[in-house]
């Protein structure tokens, strides 16, 4: 399975303004500066227990926690629509690891390349969010797109080879958790409902 989209809601005009109270200088530049063109942008939520109080670039990035432990950093204390949003996933025992805005400027293009996280078989799952996007903004798995829509819930296979590039003139902002599956979250899967331009599962 590449892609999926899951019946799971998040409050998109309550996120919007949210994120009006978030300067600037809370957002990174995504370190990996040779798979991408333009600017593309990460403000992380909450991250591995032992980068609590870490420069906010590992917080971002390392997605690996050495304890299993991770921790919702303060910014989330000013964001409540996003906390909703997060906290269907703990109330239903479904561990949630680093949660993310990710923002893809007007223009950008991240190139094809995969990212080290297992698969849905495997008991991981990365969900993207769409919270501020347009239809111009093209995002490929494995070469199929994916009709990711503003307030929808997507899986992807990030271990696959994806790709976006945002030929629209806004910037582009995603919230992206990597959680782990449980039945609760297969659930969310099976409730999925049809697409009318793609396949319900790719």
């Amino acid at each position: 399975m590449r892609c999926a989209r899951l019946n799971t809601a998040i409050d998109i005009p309550a996120v919007l303004s949210g994120l009006q109270s978030l300067t600037e200088d809370l957002w990174q530049a995504h370190v990996h500066q040779s798979i991408y063109q333009g600017g593309w942008q990460v403000l992380p939520l909450r991250c591995a227990a032992g980068h609590a109080t870490a420069h906010p670039v590992l917080q971002s990035f390392q997605l690996h926690s050495d304890s299993g432990q991770w921790i919702n950093l303060p910014v989330l204390k000013s964001q409540p629509a996003l906390m909703d949003c997060l906290d269907q996933f703990i109330e239903n025992d479904c561990r949630l690891k680093s949660a993310r805005l990710m923002r893809l400027d007007a223009g950008a293009h991240i190139f094809p390349h995969r990212d080290p996280i297992g698969s849905w078989q495997q008991g991981e799952a990365r969900l993207h969010f769409p919270i501020i996007s347009d239809n111009r903004v093209a995002f490929y798995v494995a070469g199929e797109a994916v009709p990711m829509a503003v307030g929808e819930c997507w899986y992807i296979n990030a271990a696959e080879e994806h790709e976006v590039i945002n030929n629209s003139p806004l910037s582009r902002v995603h919230l992206v958790l990597d959680v782990m599956v449980n039945q609760w979250l297969q659930n969310r899967l099976s409730k999925v409902c049809p697409l009318e331009t793609a396949a319900e599962l790719c």
